[in-house]
């Protein structure tokens, strides 16, 4: 155990040697703050091999099955990054900032019951409305139809989950970003 925990310790202040070797893996990378700013070059190196390769259906023996098997093992990587250049440029978003051809709008709202008991009370004697508990509008919605889930539409609401940026071309409306500039300094 003291051998293997002298070999750990080794092994982590070569990592921080000018030139280490580095194997990059998703699970690996996760707390690397290298790869959390996109700076990592093994990452670089690994991604660029995926990116550049062009797979068409039509010249499947361009690539080996065993060149196929290492593009998939290093997917998960290009799908991390693209994933971090997603949350970065939501983040941009959020704090005010446009990024051309991309606008901030709210996710798709979900339906949901303002008053559950009020809900439960009203709809309890609907068969099929209870199971364990009240069924979501949807559910009812399906069960009676919608025409008399209009009569009892004011005993829901429509709730978005947050934000999502999306391209231009989308339709959903662009929300409005409350900057810091946007509050008043309050004196005591």
């Amino acid at each position: 155990l003291i051998d293997f925990a002298a070999e750990l310790v080794d092994a982590a202040k070569r990592t921080e040697e000018f030139g280490a070797d580095l194997v990059p893996s998703k699970k690996a990378c996760r707390w690397c703050p290298a790869n959390a700013a996109n700076k990592c070059p093994a990452i670089e190196r690994e991604t660029q091999a995926v990116v550049a390769a062009s797979f068409d259906m039509l010249t499947p023996e361009k690539y080996s099955l065993e060149q196929i098997a290492d593009f998939l093992a290093k997917a998960p990587l290009v799908e991390a990054r693209i994933s971090a250049l997603r949350e970065f440029a939501y983040q941009r978003a959020c704090a005010g900032e446009t990024i051309p051809g991309f606008k901030l709008v709210d996710k798709r709202a979900t339906r949901k019951w303002k008053d559950e008991a009020e809900a439960t009370k009203q709809l309890g004697l609907i068969p099929g409305a209870m199971v364990t508990e009240l069924r979501s509008p949807a559910q009812i919605e399906k069960l009676v139809g919608k025409k008399d889930f209009k009569q009892i539409s004011d005993l829901v609401e429509k709730q978005s989950s947050g934000q999502t940026l999306v391209p231009n071309s989308d339709n959903r409306p662009s929300v409005v970003v409350a900057q810091l500039t946007d509050f008043d300094i309050i004196e005591e």
